[in-house]
């Protein structure tokens, strides 16, 4: 009781919005929720419903897809005076939760996709109209520390969330409680909706300029800022997806790691702690930059934690070297992860008109879908391939960072402009 007065507290003193504490704690009960499925559902669906892994594929590919469509969708809403970004934000909770549902009374291949498709329409929804409400909810100085807070709560809650379903698929392998214990905890979220928030959109600019559902993706797809920071934000993007992707697996076949998967999972669980405990400093910190110059700071780190990552098999000695490595490695990728994710957003705020803010939030989101569509499947066939086309791929990686500096040099000029 003593701790949770003092983090309140704490949490108090940063000066936000309430409401911004009310959907932070939203979101770390959802997120815990998220965590509890995370690693597990590919070895539910596959061994216990008994659906063939291709089909698996192919349904997280329409999901994908769906999560595509989604976040146009709710970019549209939430900036739309009939709906709003809290109308968007309870139809997300709404979807997600019904989509985990059916996957916990999964049985067919038809009833995991609609699960898929539900799912990624709610994730598509819910990320615009989420960074939105938080963006509407704090004035310019406070935008970095408001979005790492909702990013803090996020992974807290995702690492609690992966502890406890280890721990539950452990004891008694109850997968499909997961999945309840997933579609509860969104309409935990939803009910923190209803009743901690209010609508933030500006129903008077709304209605002045007329948002409709195409208008103000007429004025994004014009925004010559907008376009070149989309481009950056594909890299960027796929930067951080490697931790879920590629970054695990080629970890797990470094020189002295084959068969030691509790390594792994200490490495990646301690990654996951890091990122918790590093984004709400270093975006206190970042705050008093340009959000230009804090990204630039993330790539010169993922380029380190990148070139360390391709010479790791080079430089592993022993098992006890390659842990201490690798521990560094994700350190690094921790550091630049934490730094990314409310620099970004409060860039794309930066960038929007306040009619379309949900609008360019939706096009910062749309990168995330399309990286993540493509990102991992190229990383994922690369270090099948053997050990120079790894290498390859992770200095192309690092690469890519120093062409990002300098298209981020150019952004911040035509922002002066």
């Amino acid at each position: 009781m003593l701790w949770g007065s003092l983090l309140f507290g704490y949490f108090r003193s940063l000066g936000l919005d309430k409401q911004v504490l009310i959907l932070a704690l939203g979101r770390f009960v959802s997120g815990i929720g998220s965590g509890l499925t995370m690693f597990y559902a590919p070895i539910f669906f596959v061994n216990v419903a008994g659906i063939p892994a291709a089909n698996v594929g192919f349904g997280l590919g329409m999901g994908g897809l769906a999560g595509v469509l989604g976040r146009i969708a709710g970019g549209s809403l939430s900036d739309h005076a009939q709906c709003g970004r809290k109308g968007a934000l309870m139809l997300a909770c709404l979807t997600l939760s019904i989509g985990a549902f059916c996957f916990a009374s999964t049985d067919s291949f038809l009833v995991f996709l609609v699960g898929n498709i539900l799912s990624g329409l709610g994730i598509g929804l819910y990320w615009p109209a989420a960074e939105s409400m938080v963006s509407d909810l704090t004035g310019e100085h406070k935008m970095n520390e408001a979005f790492g807070l909702s990013r803090m709560a996020d992974y807290a809650g995702l690492g609690i969330g992966v502890v406890a379903g280890g721990l539950v698929i452990g004891a008694h392998a109850a997968y499909r409680l997961l999945f309840l214990f997933d579609a509860v905890s969104f309409l935990a979220l939803l009910a923190f909706i209803v009743w901690g928030t209010r609508e933030t959109l500006d129903l008077t600019t709304a209605h002045s300029h007329r948002a409709g559902l195409v208008s103000n993706w007429v004025t994004a797809l014009k925004d010559r800022k907008l376009a070149l920071y989309a481009v950056l934000n594909l890299f960027f993007t796929n930067n951080v997806l490697q931790m879920s992707s590629t970054l695990p697996l080629y970890t797990s076949r470094l020189p002295y790691m084959t068969g030691t998967a509790s390594s792994v999972a200490v490495i990646f669980s301690f990654y996951i702690v890091l990122v918790s405990f590093l984004i709400l400093p270093i975006s206190r910190k970042a705050s008093r930059s340009a959000k230009t110059r804090a990204l630039m700071l993330a790539c010169l780190a993922w380029l380190a934690a990148q070139v360390l990552t391709a010479f790791l098999p080079a430089l592993s000695a022993s098992q006890s070297m390659v842990i201490a490595l690798s521990i560094l490695s994700v350190s690094i990728f921790a550091f630049a992860n934490a730094l990314y994710g409310p620099a970004a957003s409060s860039l794309v705020v930066e960038l929007a008109p306040p009619s379309a803010r949900a609008t360019y939030l939706s096009v910062n989101s749309l990168c995330w879908g399309l990286a993540g569509t493509v990102g991992p499947a190229v990383g994922l066939a690369l270090i099948d391939k053997g050990a120079m086309p790894t290498l390859f791929y992770w200095l192309g990686l690092a690469l890519f960072n120093v062409f990002c500096i300098a298209g981020l040099y150019w952004l911040e000029c035509l922002k002066r402009k």
